[in-house]
């Protein structure tokens, strides 16, 4: 069974603000790669958006005929709830918590992993993409900041 590695972002312009999402959903085995770089055309708070990411990754790796699943974000938040280590009770995030969960719950195998924000560049950009925005330069390859 071949492993699908689903990177997923979301993001806020401003935060709250209009919502965009991306992510990278790849076959590891066959190559395959799969972006998703939408305007939500509403409005929300970047927790919403991450988990939107989320919900789009794993409806496209299910029509690609994914079966096992390695969920990379950036999100702290995504992940614990995602893990089961905690419970949201905004109303809005728990239902698409809610319906995260139920997609993920219909792969075989699903591991959801933390990563930092730099390993997680493509589906970053993709977000902010649809949202008209330029990539982040990671902090690492920013000039110095001039002292006055």
């Amino acid at each position: 069974m071949s492993r699908w590695v689903l990177q997923t972002d979301g993001t806020a312009a401003p935060n709250p603000g209009r919502l965009g999402i991306g992510a990278v959903v790849s076959d590891v085995d066959s190559g395959t790669r799969i972006e998703i770089s939408r305007d939500l055309q509403r409005k929300g708070d970047s927790n919403e958006a991450e988990i939107e990411a989320v919900i789009a990754a794993a409806i496209a790796a299910r029509a690609a005929g994914a079966r096992a699943v390695v969920m990379r974000c950036d999100s702290a938040v995504v992940v614990r709830e995602l893990l089961g280590l905690t419970t949201t009770t905004a109303p809005t995030l728990a239902a698409l918590f809610h319906t995260a969960k139920a997609l993920l719950a219909d792969f075989d195998d699903v591991h959801v992993e933390l990563v930092t924000r730099l390993h997680n560049r493509d589906a970053d950009a993709l977000a902010r993409s649809a949202l008209g925005l330029v990539p982040k330069v990671p902090r690492h390859l920013r000039p110095p900041k001039k002292r006055r």
